[in-house]
């Protein structure tokens, strides 16, 4: 098991460009964090499970079978959106906590 660095020095070391830049992937296509994933030309990925071990459906099941059926489908893997701001965040609670 080599670190995700080694993997992206290799290929940039072939003259590959990266397809898609390293970014988060997500289980619902919205904020439940699968982990993050880079992609190079004709379909190679690599991918990491967050909070996964060596025993990844056991210890993360869910984010398993979303990576597995993505793959499987060919479709890409569920990217992060943002939460939207919320109404009333920031300095104005701040200042009811801190008169």
């Amino acid at each position: 098991m080599l670190p995700a660095t080694r993997y992206m020095d290799y290929f940039d070391s072939l003259g590959v460009n990266e397809s898609e830049a390293w970014r988060p992937w997500t289980l619902d296509g919205k904020q439940r964090m699968g982990g993050y994933v880079v992609s190079w030309p004709g379909n190679l990925h690599y991918l990491t499970i967050r909070g996964s071990g060596h025993m990844v459906p056991e210890y993360k099941p869910a984010a398993t079978l979303a990576f597995i059926e993505a793959f499987v489908k060919g479709e890409e893997f569920p990217r992060y959106v943002p939460p939207p701001p919320t109404a009333g965040a920031g300095s104005k609670q701040r200042s009811k906590l801190f008169p």
